[in-house]
């Protein structure tokens, strides 16, 4: 077996441009990317304000599926969910429900553990409406995808 080293692929298009050439061509481009970044990031922006101006999740548009919905899991406020429930569960439950913050490389806040929130969810009416109080709002994504083209 030999040992070979990687060779990239070159571009033909590239081999008879000088050093200075190509690194303005490399600067000019990183460049465009940057400003063209900008320009999405700021197109984006105004249209998740409109839809949350229309209160809408999604829009017409001509050959576009364009939609706007919260992913993800849901996520809780720790401190609402202990003021609604610390009452009515028992101190284990509530542990096991709210995680302590805790430190590895960076300090985790407490967070509401999702799958022990939808097992207290399961004990009554009281305690999934003091879950729903608790619930933060999810970040909505906005998604725009090329219609396709129908051959009908």
């Amino acid at each position: 077996m030999t040992d070979e080293a990687f060779v990239p692929q070159r571009d033909p298009h590239l081999l008879d441009q000088t050093d200075d050439d190509l690194v303005r061509q490399f600067v000019l481009l990183d460049d465009a990317i940057q400003a063209t970044r900008n320009q999405l990031s700021e197109v984006q922006r105004e249209l998740t304000i409109r839809l949350e101006e229309r209160e809408a999740t999604a829009m017409l548009v001509p050959g576009f599926d364009v939609t706007y919905v919260a992913r993800g899991s849901r996520q809780y406020d720790p401190n609402k969910v202990r003021a609604a429930l610390g009452e009515l569960l028992d101190p284990e439950s509530l542990r096991k429900l709210i995680r302590a913050e805790f430190e590895e490389t960076v300090i985790r806040p407490e967070r509401v553990d999702g799958n022990e929130a939808n097992r207290v969810r399961k004990l009554g009416k009281q305690f999934d409406d003091a879950l729903n109080e608790a619930t933060l709002p999810r970040r909505p994504v906005l998604t725009i995808t090329p219609k396709e083209a129908r051959n009908d």
